[in-house]
């Protein structure tokens, strides 16, 4: 990754004990863009996530790894990546899962609408039910996931269909750091 402003963005990834789910061949071809960089960010994984993370970095300079020693949560990898990326001088961030939940294709789009519009901070994608997939979440956590995102609806006028998204991309040079807070806990649904 460069230390230069620029008009790229860089994908956070956070990873965490996800051996079986990394699929490396996909990954190559995403890290193929020249639209963003990749940033996976391992969350103290036991398993050998991050030795399959390296062999894709020695693969592709467009890919970098950040190694936390003991897993601190999501929601503190986010963090961790997002101040990186300003230190590093981004003005784009995404945040995607690693178990490929996205189309490759739909993480380009979200970052050329971020692009077009320079008064947007943020496009969120949403993981919805579709017949013949399977997107698996407990009855709670789906009910509590549309009444959170009926909430945020409400009081920003935006319309979120899933708060937890698993593709997000936001314009940072609108969004102040502090707007990232560290989380103090983990909430587990």
């Amino acid at each position: 990754m460069n230390n230069k402003i620029n008009n790229k963005g860089l994908l956070i990834v956070p990873v965490y004990n996800e051996v079986d789910r990394l699929d490396i061949k996909s990954w190559a071809r995403i890290s193929n863009s020249k639209s963003f960089d990749i940033l996976f960010v391992d969350d103290g994984s036991t398993d050998e996530s991050y030795s399959m993370l390296r062999q894709m970095q020695v693969k592709n300079p467009r890919i970098s790894i950040k190694k936390l020693m003991k897993n601190r949560g999501k929601g503190n990898v986010i963090y961790e990546g997002i101040k990186l990326s300003k230190k590093l001088g981004y003005n784009y961030v995404g945040l995607m899962d690693a178990d490929l939940s996205v189309l490759p294709s739909n993480l380009t789009f979200g970052l050329t609408k971020i692009l077009e519009n320079s008064r947007l901070f943020m496009v969120s994608g949403a993981r919805i039910q579709l017949a013949g997939w399977n997107v698996e979440r407990t009855y709670f956590r789906r009910w509590a996931g549309r009444l959170i995102a009926t909430l945020i609806s409400l009081v920003t006028g935006i319309t979120i269909y899933d708060p937890q998204s698993p593709c997000k991309w936001f314009n940072l040079s609108n969004i102040p750091i502090k707007y990232f807070k560290r989380p103090r806990t983990r909430m587990v649904l």
